[in-house]
C-alpha cells in the first residue's frame, strides 16, 4: 500500500474527529455502567496515570496510526470525553513516561542501601502499631458477653412479661453497646489488614531493589509494577511517581 498516492475519500482531519468521537462515546458508555476507571492489565501504565489537573485517569491512544509518524500517547479521559474546556491537560508520550521511570529507578537504586533502610524502619514502625490478637480476642469476649445479656433480656421478657417501656429501653441500650463493640472490632481488623498489605507492598519493593544489580537501561514493566502505585501528571514532562510505600518521587 502506497500512502498519499491519491486523494483520500475522507479527509484526515474528519477521520481523526470520527475516531475521537467513537472513543468519547465508548468512554461515556463505560461511565454509565459505573466502569469509569476500569482498565485491563494489558499495558503497564493502565489505571496508574492520573491527571494533575482534574484527577481523572489517562487513556492510551495512538496518533497517526497509519503513518511513519505514529506515536503512542496517554491522554486525560476528561479531555477526551468533555473537551479542553473541562480539562486542558496535554497528552504525554508513552516513551517519555518510560524514560522518566528509568531515571527515577536509577536514582533510587544508586542509594538503595539507605532507601531500603528507610523502608525497613517504616515497616517496623507500622507493625509496632498493629493491634494484637489479644486485643481483638478481648473484644470478642465482650461481644459474646453482651450477646448473652441480650438473649437473657429477651428470655426474661417472655417469661415474666416485663413492662414494655422498660424492656424497650433496656433492649436499645444493650443493642447499641453490642453494635459499638462490633464496630470497634471491625475497625481494628481493617487497620491490621491495611498494615499487613503495606508490609507486603514494601517487602516487594525491597526484594526488587535487593535483587537488582546495576542501573536500568530501558523500561521494565515488572519492576515498574512492583514499585509504582500511580503517576501524577503535572505537565507532559513533570511527574510525581507515588511508590507503593507511599513515598512520592518527583521527576522533571
Amino acid at each position: 500500500m502506497i500512502e498519499k498516492n491519491h486523494e483520500p475519500i475522507i479527509p484526515k482531519e474528519v477521520f481523526e474527529m470520527v475516531q475521537d468521537e467513537k472513543e468519547r462515546r465508548a468512554l461515556l458508555k463505560g461511565n454509565l455502567v459505573g466502569d469509569r476507571h476500569k482498565y485491563t492489565s494489558k499495558y503497564a501504565f493502565s489505571g496508574k496515570i492520573y491527571c494533575g489537573k482534574c484527577g481523572n485517569t489517562f487513556k492510551r491512544r495512538t496518533w497517526n496510526s497509519t503513518s511513519k509518524y505514529k506515536k503512542i500517547v496517554w491522554q486525560c479521559k476528561t479531555y477526551i470525553v468533555d473537551g479542553k474546556g473541562a480539562c486542558d491537560a496535554k497528552a504525554v508520550g508513552e516513551q517519555v513516561l518510560m524514560d522518566a521511570f528509568v531515571k527515577v529507578f536509577n536514582r533510587i537504586n544508586e542509594n538503595k542501601d539507605a532507601f531500603i533502610k528507610t523502608l525497613t524502619d517504616n515497616i517496623e514502625k507500622v507493625l509496632s502499631e498493629r493491634k494484637t490478637d489479644k486485643e481483638i480476642n478481648a473484644l470478642d469476649s465482650q461481644i459474646e458477653k453482651i450477646k448473652n445479656e441480650l438473649k437473657g433480656l429477651i428470655k426474661f421478657q417472655i417469661q415474666n412479661n416485663l413492662d414494655e417501656d422498660v424492656y424497650k429501653e433496656e433492649y436499645i441500650r444493650i443493642s447499641k453497646e453490642l453494635e459499638e463493640l462490633r464496630r470497634r472490632k471491625a475497625q481494628l481488623e481493617k487497620e491490621n489488614s491495611l498494615k499487613d498489605d503495606y508490609r507486603k507492598r514494601v517487602d516487594e519493593i525491597i526484594q526488587v531493589l535487593a535483587g537488582r544489580q546495576g542501573l536500568l537501561e530501558e523500561f521494565d514493566d515488572k519492576i515498574f509494577n512492583a514499585l509504582v502505585e500511580k503517576i501524577e501528571v503535572l505537565t507532559p514532562t513533570h511527574f510525581i511517581f507515588v511508590l507503593k510505600s507511599g513515598m512520592r518521587v518527583e521527576e522533571v
